[in-house]
């Protein structure tokens, strides 16, 4: 076999072989963009596609187009406002949002209420919190008398929601009848400090007889 004959038949191997490289690659180029042409038709039929990037497909975490920070409040958002007091008790006030609250976002709103903690942010329904030392409101302007260290006590709040204690009296419960013991035992209401005196009186007379 000659040299030139060598020559011609590897050169058309190489040429047979850099065509069916060459169809190869055409056709994964093909493949490919139909492929892409069907993902891009897909995002445009299903709302996906990206507005001024120039890239379609799916973007993560904008598929519901409701994030936390486009939550805002509405004309008919509840406000509930709760105080803890030191005592232990808390005063709840619930209440439609004011007309300058509508259209704030939680960061926002958290801006404008120094002093108080949001605990539920949605568009029907705020809750906030907030600590306050010393005694709830309605504590501090009620008071029951009851038993403290076997004697008769005085205390803030109702028989119900007993607050702190104001002061112990001299008065033992020891010889006070039994019914009115048990009253106290269960906590005696008193509406002022006229009718507190006159009860505290009655307790020592009861004792005496």
């Amino acid at each position: 076999m000659s040299q030139r004959f060598k020559m011609v038949c590897a050169f058309i191997f190489i040429a047979v072989l850099s065509a069916g490289l060459s169809y190869s690659f055409l056709n994964y180029q093909q493949h490919r963009e139909a492929a892409q042409g069907a993902r891009d038709r897909l995002a445009r039929y299903l709302g996906l596609e990206s507005k001024g990037t120039g890239n379609s497909g799916f973007q993560p975490g904008l598929e519901d187009g409701n994030s936390a920070s486009t939550v805002t409040l509405g004309r008919d958002t509840i406000l509930v406002m709760r105080t803890l007091y030191e005592c232990g008790h808390e005063e709840t006030e619930t209440r439609q949002v004011d007309a300058e609250m509508v259209g704030l976002s939680r960061e926002e709103l958290q801006k404008e209420c120094d002093g108080w903690t949001i605990t539920e942010f949605s568009p029907g329904r705020v809750t906030m919190v907030r600590e306050k030392a010393g005694m709830a409101p309605k504590c501090a302007s009620t008071m029951h008398v009851g038993i403290k260290d076997n004697h008769v006590a005085i205390f803030y709040g109702t028989p119900e929601a007993r607050c702190r204690l104001k002061s112990v009296t001299q008065i033992p419960v020891s010889g006070i009848p039994r019914a009115e013991r048990m009253d106290l035992e269960k906590g005696i209401p008193v509406a002022n400090k006229e009718q507190l005196l006159k009860l505290l009186e009655g307790l020592a007379e009861s004792r005496a007889r």
